[in-house]
């Protein structure tokens, strides 16, 4: 059986519900193409977010203070190439995270649903993949859950 999208992220994303859950895996399979990258920041981001994890955080609570104690911590065991990938790799993540996401997602099932674009239009328009578009549609249909 499968595992269920929260068994594939950190518990601090999964803890946010199902909208961080699927955000974050948006990111991963569809905006970064390159799959060592990908298998770089997914580790990057799990450790990060394992850190952020013990001493109680949640996804909503992680401060820049945070990232730059864990930066900090990070540089006495880890080369200085090493910190940036995972600076870079959270970055990205929260970018994505945080940032006009939810327009996106509301232009694509508008667009499909309205005939104005097929689905396959908006998944190569946005680089994402055409089963994520069929379920931001569907998302959209039944709204908010």
């Amino acid at each position: 059986m499968p595992a269920s999208p929260a068994e594939l992220v950190p518990a601090l994303i999964a803890d946010a519900g199902d909208d961080a859950t699927w955000r974050y895996i948006d990111f991963f399979t569809a905006n970064i193409r390159n799959p060592n990258t990908r298998r770089a920041y997914t580790r990057a981001c799990a450790t990060f977010f394992a850190w952020c994890g013990e001493p109680g955080r949640s996804l909503a609570t992680v401060q820049p203070f945070d990232v730059a104690t864990y930066v900090e911590a990070r540089q006495q065991t880890h080369s200085a190439p090493d910190v940036k990938q995972q600076l870079a790799a959270v970055r990205m993540l929260y970018d994505w995270l945080v940032t006009g996401q939810d327009g996106k997602r509301k232009e694509i099932a508008e667009s499909v649903i309205a005939g104005r674009k097929s689905g396959a239009e908006m998944a190569r328009l946005y680089n994402i993949s055409p089963p994520t578009v069929s379920r931001i549609v569907a998302q959209h249909r039944t709204g908010p859950a």
